[in-house]
């Protein structure tokens, strides 16, 4: 579950980028984090911090590879296109191994390592 582990799965997001600098959040991160903080609720931390882990993941990604970084921003755009019920599945993990957006999770493990 590569893609919530970059939120935390819950926990206390880091609100900056490497360095303690603010990263400015692109377009996959702002829908990704309006989608499930802001519309869904599906966390309690706030769109901004959601913003940074997000972008911060992307970053993390591009450093990898190219490949990685585009499995990255693919899982987030799944999971921008589910309704509520199917983002608190993602969240939770269910059903196991065939949860919603799980393709794309296997894709991000696969090409990042």
């Amino acid at each position: 579950m590569a893609l919530l582990g970059a939120l935390g799965c819950g926990e206390s997001v880091d609100a900056t980028g490497s360095g303690g600098t603010m990263l400015e959040p692109g377009p996959t991160c702002i829908a990704f984090c309006a989608k499930v903080v802001g519309f869904c609720e599906a966390f309690a931390f706030s769109e901004s911090d959601c913003r940074q882990a997000c972008e911060g993941s992307l970053l993390d990604a591009a450093a990898v590879s190219e490949a990685c970084e585009t499995a990255w921003h693919l899982g987030f755009q799944c999971v921008t296109g589910l309704d509520c019920q199917s983002v608190y599945d993602w969240r939770d993990g269910v059903p196991a191994d065939d949860y919603p957006c799980y393709s794309a999770s296997v894709l991000v493990d696969a090409t990042c390592g």
